[in-house]
Formats: C-alpha cells, structure tokens, sequence
C-alpha cells in the first residue's frame, strides 16, 4: 500500500467538484423573438482517467520505469512479461485543470402563417470564446524535468454560429 501526504493511497478523498449548469429563455412580446441562453461551468475533467480512488477530474503525472528502476524504487520486481510499469506521480486530486466556462446563445423570429407556424434563428456557440485546454499532456520525462507534463494537447471547439429554419405544421 503506498502512503500519500500520510494517507493511504486506496483510501484517498478526494473534494467535491462542484458543477453549474443553468437554462433560460424568453420571448419578447409583440416582435416574437425568442431569445435564449445555457450557461456551464464545470471541473476541467482529465478524459480517460477515471480509476478506482478517482473521479476522473485530477491530472495524472505518468512516469514509464523500467523493470530496473521499478525494483530499485519499490523492492518488488515486475510482474512477468512486463518490460515497463506507468506509475502515477501524483497523488488522486492533487492537481486539477482550469475549470471549464461556457455561454450558448440562440436568438429566433417566430412567424405564424394561420395554425402554422416557422422558426428562424442563429445559435452562437462558446459565446466568449473561450480556449480552455480540455486535455493534458500526461506523461512526465524525468529526462526534460518535465518540460512538456501538463501543455494543453487539446481545447474547446472554437466559437461556431449555426443557422436554422423549423416548420411546424
């Protein structure tokens, strides 16, 4: 069992991450618009880390040892066949990404021809425009001290409008 800032690793807590999500909407009288707006935020979850002890939204720091290193580290020798352990560095939520904001707008004219009725609107997504990294580099190179643990490999999809026409009948 390893032992992290004096705790066991299996029994490790982590905080709470917290999460925002709202929805509103409204159609101004006599033009007929209807304008609406969704608002996130949440913790800036590592895709593809969630573990036993983890809930998936702490960065990982991932070291490749050699048969070698692992038994001078830890004593025990590598399981048969394997050339090469990943070990986490870090601890289950040590380290967490940059929470993740996003604004989505629509804006929509209404139009009624008799008991039917036509839409026409433009959504504007990621409003702000924001370019959180959404994924990390997770591997740590002793060799570099580092260098390239934790660059952003990937971001939110850049600001998009979309353009859209409903009939209903």
């Amino acid at each position: 069992m390893r032992i992290i800032d004096g705790q066991p690793a299996c029994d490790f807590t982590e905080p709470w991450l917290t999460q925002l999500r709202g929805l509103a909407s409204y159609t101004v009288p006599k033009v007929d618009v209807l304008l609406s707006t969704v608002l996130r935020s949440q913790p800036n979850a590592q895709p593809g880390t969630t573990s036993v002890a983890t809930n998936g939204g702490s960065r990982v720091a991932n070291l490749q040892m050699t048969a070698a290193q692992f038994q001078t580290f830890t004593g025990v020798p590598l399981r048969a066949g394997l050339a090469q352990q990943t070990v986490d560095l870090l601890a289950p939520g040590a380290v967490y990404g940059d929470r993740i904001n996003v604004i989505d707008v629509r804006a929509a004219k209404l139009l009624k021809f008799g008991n039917r009725r036509a839409t026409i609107g433009m959504d504007l997504y990621n409003l702000l425009n924001a370019n959180s990294p959404t994924a990390y580099e997770t591997v740590y190179d002793p060799a570099t001290n580092g260098a390239r643990w934790l660059q952003p490999t990937s971001v939110l999809n850049a600001r998009a409008a979309r353009f859209n026409v409903q009939f209903d009948f």
